[in-house]
């Protein structure tokens, strides 16, 4: 009696469909990943744009935030730090690429620039947010709408 040692066709051709079958799980939980952060940084950037209202008030400095295609840069006492959007935020439109908060928090209106409007992205071109900076009270808010 020979013994061989190997795998079948069968044996392996069941194994390669399993693996497939759990990459294929994995695929699609990155995508939900992928969305949930979308998500999740654009609340964060609402979020950072209340806190340099509140720091500007505070601390009795100007403060600015400018609205980049793939991010934004918050300025604050010389100080700025860079955030980047993942790949499925995209900026759809606005009236306003830089937000000037002024000692009293509210937004800036120079030579004829005004720093409140309305910010529209799309997330996986399925989703769109916006967010809205009122002009006298600096007021932010942020509304989620499917397409």
């Amino acid at each position: 009696m020979k013994k061989s040692r190997g795998f079948t066709l069968i044996e392996l051709v069941i194994c390669i469909g399993i693996l497939l079958i759990l990459l294929s799980i994995a695929n699609i939980n990155l995508n939900v990943r992928d969305k949930i952060e979308a998500k999740e940084q654009l609340k964060t950037m609402a979020l950072d744009i209340k806190q340099l209202k509140n720091y500007s008030q505070v601390n009795n400095c100007r403060t600015s935030i400018k609205i980049n295609n793939d991010g934004y840069i918050l300025n604050f006492l010389g100080k700025s730090r860079h955030v980047k959007f993942n790949k499925l935020v995209k900026l759809k439109s606005t009236n306003v690429r830089v937000i000037n908060f002024t000692t009293e928090g509210k937004p800036s209106f120079l030579a004829n620039k005004n720093s409140a409007g309305t910010i529209n992205y799309t997330i996986n071109d399925k989703k769109t947010v916006k967010i809205t900076i009122q002009p006298v009270t600096g007021k932010v808010s942020y509304d989620e709408f499917k397409n």
